[in-house]
């Protein structure tokens, strides 16, 4: 045992030795400096992570009332602590009431934000793949074969472009109606202030979606009409019309989406009791004081369930809209302009110079 023992040692001092102290010097080797690298960024992400998640905390989701619930639970408990509470006695109030009140109706809720969130990238997606496909067709598809229709009066580049302008004031309508304020809150139904803001963002609301689905949509029905009248083929022009149809049902996704959201009723409940119960636990936190013989963890512990409780039920309410935000920066919500207005006008410029490399730069009209 003794020699393998020695000679283990003298393997390792050699190892130390080589590593170190040797002519190869491994330690500054490429392999060891990359690794060293890859430990200070780790550490770096580390931080970076979070400091982020401390900045959104704080300037996100702390709100006012997270502020006052935090005082008054705090105020209850030190009211509490020094005239009511003491350590002979054994107070004590099961937490059940607060998973059930609270945080079962807030988790139901964010659930069904986030499913709302990924509806709309979903129709999104679709309602992009459409378009693009509708804009193929209107400038590539090869047709005619008549001999009795003339097809050299038929300008594919100058009809091609009016299909994209048709589509892109389509999207851009449609990204306008869905960054509309939302007015889906409590006081937009419950107060007369409220319904006034409402009644203005809903009428600008309905023109624009009336001009998507009775004029743009009409417009872009008769690019195909012309199509026809140079013998475009029977399944072709079925297929430009499923497209269309695809395109009508995930405009009308989306304005469901935008208009209908969690039930007022659960949400009034999470607010009240997000913001009220754990100042009525605060006799719970006295107690802890005066067992601990330390207010000051009471209070710590007082107010860490209260701002739990209220960011938690802000991060649900700035998800209510998947499409606007309400905060300083946008977090969570999809960015429907970039999605449907910025990227699909990239797309069509790039597809055009590529399907028309002589033809002039394209401009909307």
């Amino acid at each position: 045992t003794n020699y393998y023992l020695k000679l283990i040692l003298s393997y390792e001092c050699f190892e130390l030795y080589f590593l170190v102290d040797g002519p190869f010097n491994i330690l500054k080797s490429g392999a060891m400096t990359k690794r060293a690298r890859s430990m200070h960024q780790s550490t770096m992400i580390f931080l970076w992570d979070q400091y982020a998640a401390f900045k959104i905390f704080f300037t996100c989701l702390m709100s006012l009332e997270s502020v006052l619930g935090t005082a008054l639970c705090i105020f209850l408990t030190v009211y509490m602590d020094k005239y009511w509470v003491s350590a002979d006695k054994n107070l004590s109030i099961d937490w059940v009431l607060l998973s059930l009140a609270v945080i079962l109706p807030m988790s139901l809720s964010i659930r069904a934000a986030f499913e709302r969130r990924e509806k709309g990238l979903r129709f999104i997606s679709k309602l992009r793949s459409s378009v693009f496909q509708l804009y193929l067709a209107h400038a590539t598809w090869n047709f005619g074969g008549d001999p009795d229709v003339d097809m050299s009066a038929f300008d594919r580049l100058g009809h091609s472009d009016e299909v994209i302008n048709i589509l892109m004031d389509i999207l851009c309508d449609l990204s306008r109606m869905l960054n509309l304020p939302c007015v889906t809150r409590a006081r937009h139904r419950m107060s007369s202030e409220g319904k006034k803001e409402a009644k203005k963002v809903n009428d600008v609301s309905k023109g624009l979606y009336y001009a998507l689905r009775a004029e743009k949509m009409q417009q872009l029905t008769m690019k195909a009409e012309v199509l026809k009248s140079y013998n475009l083929g029977l399944p072709e022009g079925i297929r430009i019309r499923q497209w269309e149809c695809f395109m009508c049902e995930a405009m009308d996704e989306l304005h469901n989406l935008k208009q209908y959201r969690t039930p007022q009723a659960m949400r009034s409940f999470a607010r009240i009791f997000s913001f009220v119960l754990p100042a009525l636990y605060s006799p719970v936190f006295a107690q802890l004081a005066a067992d601990t013989s330390s207010l000051g963890l009471a209070i710590a512990f007082a107010t860490i369930v209260s701002l739990a409780l209220s960011t938690f039920f802000n991060s649900i309410y700035y998800l209510e809209d998947p499409f606007v935000s309400s905060l300083p920066i946008a977090l969570d919500n999809i960015d429907a302009v970039q999605e449907l207005k910025v990227l699909s006008e990239q797309q069509f410029i790039d597809t055009r110079g590529a399907l028309f490399p002589s033809a002039d730069p394209f401009e909307r009209t």
